[in-house]
């Protein structure tokens, strides 16, 4: 196979030819490592502008996660064809609808501190959540309030032994991210074990095959907990520390988002 033809087969027909398809080893991993490096320079050019990723950071943006799901169900539902709006592709698309008022409100708010940047950027998120999600409608309901409930009650069990064990890695952001994780997993579980649908990636596809799609809360609670663990003892920089789990959040909320979503919409 030449490279050409290595290309098309693995990185070009996947977005074009069968966007709804599995991810395959290539482009899992090539996707993989654009995701750090645009990560680690992302990281550079907001700290260098001394933002802060904090809590007002977490608000602002969490609405562009929902954005990128909607966007991804319109497209799921042929309502919007773009290639723009497939895996990975609409992560490029919805980061420059996020970074631009992001960074524009951060700069106004250094003129004139009244406009709070979070108030701002939260606030346009949401008016595009609505106006993109009124393009949607709902006929699902209980499939929805499946992968709730099973969220919740695997939430439940994380909080419980949070409050059993009493150790500092159970932090609000840690188990914020851990509860969105179940979500998502409950979220794979549903869609798949109930309705039909598929998983994507190449790793929780080859433990469906052995265990079944119920393995995705245990791979989810066993990775995140060991990369949450990592970046907490040996990242002193709290700033960077929150920036990279705030990666984490918007790949784990945005699937677990999308999925809900087809479910309630019937795409």
């Amino acid at each position: 196979m030449g490279i050409t033809e290595f290309i098309q087969t693995y990185f070009i027909n996947p977005l074009t030819v069968n966007p709804d398809g599995p991810y395959n080893i290539y482009n899992t991993i090539t996707y993989g490592i654009l995701l750090a490096v645009a990560v680690y320079y992302l990281y550079g050019f907001l700290n260098n502008m001394k933002m802060e990723f904090d809590g007002r950071f977490f608000i602002a943006t969490i609405p562009f996660i929902a954005l990128a799901a909607v966007l991804r169900v319109l497209r799921d539902g042929n309502i919007l064809e773009s290639v723009w709006l497939v895996s990975p592709l609409i992560y490029v698309s919805v980061f420059i609808m996020t970074v631009i008022p992001l960074v524009g409100s951060f700069l106004v708010e250094r003129k004139n501190p009244r406009l709070k940047y979070h108030v701002v950027t939260f606030t346009l998120g949401v008016g595009l959540v609505f106006v993109f999600g009124s393009l949607l409608s709902v006929v699902n309901v209980l499939g929805a309030a499946k992968i709730f409930g099973l969220g919740l009650a695997a939430s439940g069990f994380i909080f419980l032994g949070s409050t059993l064990l009493k150790s500092e890695f159970f932090s609000k952001i840690n188990l914020g991210i851990l509860y969105a994780a179940m979500f998502d997993a409950a979220s794979t579980y549903i869609g798949v074990a109930q309705y039909g649908y598929f998983e994507k990636h190449v790793l929780p596809n080859l433990l469906f095959e052995i265990f079944g799609p119920w393995a995705m809360f245990p791979l989810k609670l066993i990775v995140l907990g060991a990369i949450l663990y990592i970046l907490d003892k040996y990242e002193d920089d709290k700033n960077f520390n929150n920036f990279i789990k705030f990666a984490i959040l918007v790949l784990t909320l945005a699937p677990a988002f999308r999925n809900t979503l087809r479910l309630l919409v019937g795409v």
